[in-house]
């Protein structure tokens, strides 16, 4: 195990007991009575109140549980128990007496196995197994005659022992699951992204444990927020890790994007109008301006306002690999000039095919995106009599600068808001490096968590435990895994 898989776990462990103290700072231990003979005679004696208090759980250590999940091992965990006493003897005179006693226990070893599954694309944990064994104690009797001493060790060592190690396991076991239940119920299955989409980031199967490795494959698919029907993609699959040095390997099949521009493309939001463009430019939407590209149009249309309507007439295809993403879309650019005080007239249309490279970025547990222009190829797709066959050529350097000054920044706008990274609340990813791949891109990172549930003492741990990970050594290492493609092989 490398020196970043083992920070990970560690990381993980001190948070997590952080979390497990905190919902175990008393735990009650059913009250215990019975008869016994005694150096006055055979009484009947009860223990009550009895209580533990003050665990803390030092030497601990994680690690994952090849095909099951992880297993937590405490070898000298200490805690106080306290706990009130009284006997009756049998026969008269009946003596009787109470009083109290506490109990210094350590050398305790505590094991628990955590399995992870999967459940209607959901993630599950829940604890496996568990075992505590009290090691040593020293008890301290307050009133009562001598004798109670011993008889009060002789108890321990038997039915209070054996009860308080029930209680304890108990304990443990319900604060790992509801730690688990409420970390899980912050984790997204669907989200929505806006008015137009949503993401499903269902879990396709149990996950992946090796002694090294956590790996666990999503749907990942953008799915449209009113009915359509489904994308045409192939199964893909997956590199389990991506070339980087980092805790979280999260791996996005390029069939995510395809998934996405496929719902947009059929809700109708690939679209945008230009009736601008830079001040800079040498030629401004109207058709005085452009009486020298296009005299047809002047002619028909004098000293008036020109706008570009552009939209995608298929879904936009994207790819990925190692040296990149790039991406490209038909559509068209249907030009109409605008009369004053009437409607718009249309003029005619250009198909384009357009070419772009993509960036992935992360910002706030968002994937982000944004696309570089680099070019189109142009057609004329449909003209009216008043304009009649011209060479498109000459629109090529106006429809680039309408393409780059007002679709891309749209587009990239929209990109830029981006989807959330299915993490449950409180995680962070940091120092994010992304790494692209045939087929998909790999987002590579450090993480921190605070948990929410537990406060000011979840952000403590955090932070104690940031300041001992930003001086840990930077050997490689993957330590959990999440694949998202739009399908996976069976």
């Amino acid at each position: 195990m490398t020196d970043k898989v083992a920070s990970g776990l560690t990381y993980i462990k001190d948070v997590g007991i952080e979390l497990i103290l905190a919902e175990l700072k008393t735990i009650s231990v059913p009250t215990i009575s019975g008869s016994a003979g005694t150096p006055v005679g055979h009484v009947d004696y009860t223990l009550s109140n009895i209580a533990i208090t003050n665990l803390a759980l030092p030497d601990s250590i994680l690690q994952l549980k090849p095909g099951t999940g992880i297993q937590v091992g405490v070898s000298a965990a200490v805690c106080d128990v306290s706990l009130n006493w009284h006997y009756r003897e049998h026969s008269w005179p009946h003596i009787s007496d109470h009083g109290s006693a506490s109990v210094d226990v350590s050398k305790t070893t505590i094991s628990v196995t955590v399995a992870i599954g999967e459940a209607s694309g959901r993630p599950t944990v829940a604890v496996d197994a568990s075992e505590v064994d009290i090691g040593s104690f020293h008890i301290k009797v307050h009133g009562g005659a001598s004798w109670l001493y011993n008889w009060l060790v002789g108890l321990f060592k038997g039915s209070v022992k054996s009860s308080v190690q029930s209680s304890l396991k108990s304990a443990i076991v319900d604060a790992i699951n509801k730690q688990a239940e409420e970390a899980l119920a912050t984790l997204p299955i669907k989200e929505k992204v806006d008015k137009y989409s949503s993401v499903n980031y269902a879990m396709l199967a149990p996950p992946s444990i090796t002694a090294t490795q956590f790996s666990s494959v999503h749907l990942g698919q953008f799915l449209s927020n009113s009915p359509a029907p489904p994308g045409p993609w192939a199964p893909v699959k997956l590199p389990t890790t991506v070339d980087a040095a980092d805790e979280i390997n999260l791996v996005f099949s390029e069939d995510v994007a395809l998934s996405a521009g496929y719902v947009y493309f059929k809700a109708g939001a690939l679209h945008t109008t230009v009736n601008e463009l830079p001040s800079w430019s040498p030629v401004s939407l109207n058709t005085t301006s452009m009486r020298f590209l296009l005299p047809a149009l002047y002619k028909a249309y004098p000293d008036m306002k020109v706008e570009f309507e552009l939209a995608a007439n298929a879904t936009p295809n994207a790819a990925i690999s190692p040296d990149g993403a790039t991406c490209d879309v038909l559509g068209n650019v249907a030009v109409y000039v605008l009369p004053a005080g009437q409607p718009r007239i249309y003029a005619f249309t250009l198909g384009l095919h357009l070419f772009g490279t993509g960036k992935v970025a992360v910002s706030a547990n968002n994937i982000t995106a944004q696309v570089s222009y680099v070019g189109c190829n142009l057609s004329l797709a449909n003209t009216t009599a008043p304009i009649g066959n011209f060479n498109v050529q000459l629109l090529d350097a106006l429809v680039n600068l309408a393409v780059s000054k007002g679709l891309v920044p749209w587009i990239n706008k929209v990109l830029g808001v981006g989807f959330p990274i299915p993490v449950v609340s409180g995680i962070t990813l940091s120092s994010i490096e992304v790494v692209y791949g045939t087929g998909y891109v790999g987002l590579a990172s450090d993480f921190t968590y605070a948990p929410p549930t537990l406060g000011d003492a979840g952000s403590a741990a955090a932070a104690a435990y940031n300041a001992a990970m930003a001086a840990r050594p930077g050997d490689a290492g993957d330590l959990i895994k999440a694949s998202l493609p739009v399908r996976i092989d069976e």
